[in-house]
């Protein structure tokens, strides 16, 4: 979902939520669809007391702790050419800090065209004299080259390293550093923190968040990331043994084109990890359509010049919808959004929702009758209301219709879906090409593996958000 602490920070510095309502779901609301209580944990648990203005800063301190390592700024290169997961990854993973500035920084302000996506980037070199935590991602060996090559950036690393509490490079970024780029989920060092390529940014950044918050804001990270992979569908050393087993007939299968619906306050990695994994299927392309005129879509701290919208695109093979927050909520009530949605479904082979995403296919009819998954959050309740079947699995497929848990279930998604449109070769290759190796940091990410005190604040805080939207028809 859309980037919770932050939200909830700002509203809180206002002294309002969601237009005068207490921190906590008004009873109101929750009588009038007569919405159950959430039944995760022990039914014999101690509850969390309801957050309220007055209360939130003691009882969420009790819980969370104070920060072990204290950051207040944290920056991000981007670059051209640099690999998109590793740059997007950290920002998604260390947006879950509170209070924290965090600023993708280039050599150049304006549009960066990174391996899938063009940033929209504001802070310079010259902007940023010091921070905290310093992440460095990988790229292509031309980008990587020409960034060693230019000594204006080499000297702005070797400074901001200099005085930072925490240092994360990640694949080919590691060379930046003067390291060597290393075929491992992450190893720390000191204060440096050299991770493999591609998804294994997403673990060293959560593992960071741990070092830099504790345990128990790196479990409530985790819930809002819902990150409790699936067991790797294509282990290492997979690709390799489907390599020597011999050559594959190569499949009759036509190129296959995947939109992915992107639109103010959608989340960012709901859309980016399919993107970065499908990308990599040989035969497919794919690309981000976005809802609105304007070309700039934000997503939390992450702008994305976006190209074509939703008017210039007619079919799909397959459509994915990601999810959010109160962004996605609006899409689900967006007329003209539903009736496109529809309409590429018409013709799609398949059509696909990650986290809150189904809610905006549920709006658009689609999930009636269907067995269907979505974001833990009042999972059941929400896919209750749009007449589907919730079934708790990382992703569901019934028909043409698939769709994920919350946010880097749709990671998993995009493996399964490699599979079905280009076999098992093509799939181990995406996910050899990506390393999607899952290791997370402790074991958490679902409501089953996260602390009942920390699952009720994290409930109870989508409350706040959520339920008055919800609710608001009544």
């Amino acid at each position: 979902m859309r980037r919770l602490w932050r939200w909830i920070g700002v509203l809180l510095g206002l002294g309002l939520v969601a237009g005068g309502i207490a921190l906590y779901p008004h009873r109101h609301y929750v009588v009038a669809r007569d919405w159950p209580a959430y039944d995760y944990g022990r039914p014999d648990r101690e509850r969390l007391e309801p957050l309220t203005l007055l209360n939130h800063e003691r009882v969420m301190g009790e819980i969370l702790g104070k920060p072990l390592i204290p950051v207040e700024r944290i920056a991000i290169l981007a670059y051209p050419g640099a690999e998109t997961i590793e740059v997007v990854a950290p920002m998604a993973a260390f947006s879950e800090l509170m209070s924290v500035q965090i600023d993708y920084v280039a050599p150049a302000a304006g549009t960066v065209r990174t391996s899938q996506v063009d940033l929209v980037v504001e802070k310079t070199l010259e902007d940023i004299e010091a921070a905290d935590v310093l992440v460095v991602p990988g790229g292509s060996p031309e980008a990587v080259q020409a960034l060693r090559a230019d000594p204006r950036v080499a000297a702005w690393l070797s400074r901001i390293d200099a005085s930072s509490r925490l240092t994360l490079a990640t694949g080919a970024g590691a060379s930046l550093l003067g390291g060597t780029p290393l075929d491992v989920r992450y190893v720390q060092d000191g204060k440096r923190w050299t991770a493999g390529r591609g998804t294994a940014a997403l673990d060293a950044a959560l593992a960071m968040v741990g070092a830099i918050a504790g345990n128990a804001h790196l479990q409530a990270a985790m819930l809002d990331l819902e990150y409790d992979p699936a067991p790797a569908a294509f282990p290492r050393g997979t690709l390799a043994s489907l390599e020597a087993a011999g050559p594959l007939p190569p499949p009759e299968a036509p190129p296959v084109r995947i939109g992915i619906l992107v639109y103010d306050g959608f989340f960012t990695l709901d859309a980016i990890g399919p993107l970065a994994m499908l990308s990599q299927l040989d035969g497919v392309s794919v690309e981000l359509i976005r809802r609105g005129e304007a070309p700039v879509v934000r997503s939390g701290r992450t702008r994305l010049q976006v190209a074509k919208a939703i008017n210039d695109v007619d079919a799909l093979d397959v459509l994915i919808v990601p999810g959010g927050a109160d962004g996605t909520w609006a899409l689900g009530q967006d007329d003209e959004a539903l009736a496109w949605i529809r309409r590429i479904d018409d013709g799609s082979r398949i059509t696909a929702s990650v986290c809150t995403g189904s809610w905006v296919l549920g709006e658009a009819g689609l999930l009636q009758g269907r067995r269907a998954t979505s974001n833990w959050y009042r999972a059941s309740d929400m896919m209750a209301r749009y007449g589907a079947s919730f079934v708790p699995e990382r992703y569901v497929r019934d028909g043409k219709l698939w769709t994920s848990a919350g946010v880097s279930a749709g990671l998993d998604l995009s493996v399964a879906l490699g599979r079905e449109l280009r076999g098992d070769l093509a799939a181990a290759r995406m996910v050899e090409r990506t390393a999607y190796w899952p290791e997370p940091p402790i074991r958490a990410g679902s409501p089953s593996t996260t602390d009942e005190r920390v699952l009720d604040m994290m409930h109870q805080m989508y409350d706040a958000m959520m339920m008055p939207l919800i609710t608001a028809e009544d």
